[in-house]
């Protein structure tokens, strides 16, 4: 197995993204590696925003309008704000210093995480079980599945300590 130099650490801003950024971190550090932040903006999303404000565009079509938002402003305030969040878990966990850099993409998550992993020469992924939904007893989200399914890279499925008491009960 070759060398790990570059971990990419899938933060999606869910409950799970200040533990795979810690792993990813430990890891970073005991493998001498660098890790590469990715968060994607799912194009669902982006494209729930044209559809609200397309009306809205079509009567004020001057972007000087106080109703006028471009879509290019949207991502660039999404941007901003989760780079704040990203920043704010890099200092929770004392990660500055194996950091690479921080990499958004709009997309479907799964095959921007891939491309970005690809792109960028990443060793290793780590990834959250579950998005932002957080769907009760599933055992993975459906960017998580098909990340496990798709990618060609290893992963790491990072785990909170948060599991059902039967489960805890079963393997004890």
């Amino acid at each position: 197995m070759k060398k790990i130099q570059r971990i990419l650490a899938a933060i999606d801003l869910s409950s799970y993204s200040k533990e795979i950024l810690a792993q990813a971190t430990r890891l970073a550090r005991s493998m001498d590696a660098r890790v590469i932040i990715a968060n994607v903006i799912n194009k669902r999303d982006i494209e729930v925003v044209k559809e609200v404000y397309k009306p809205m565009t079509e009567h004020y079509a001057s972007p000087y309008s106080s109703v006028y938002l471009s879509l290019e402003r949207y991502v660039e305030d999404v941007k901003q704000k989760r780079r704040e969040h990203i920043l704010g878990l890099i200092e929770e966990v004392e990660a500055g210093d194996v950091i690479e850099e921080i990499l958004f993409s709009i997309g479907v998550p799964f095959d921007e995480l891939i491309t970005l992993a690809e792109s960028h020469n990443v060793d290793l992924i780590v990834i959250g079980p579950k998005g932002r939904t957080d769907l009760p007893h599933t055992l993975f989200g459906t960017t998580a599945e098909k990340m496990f399914r798709h990618c060609p890279l290893p992963m790491l499925s990072v785990r909170t300590g948060d599991f059902p008491e039967a489960l805890v009960k079963a393997e004890n």
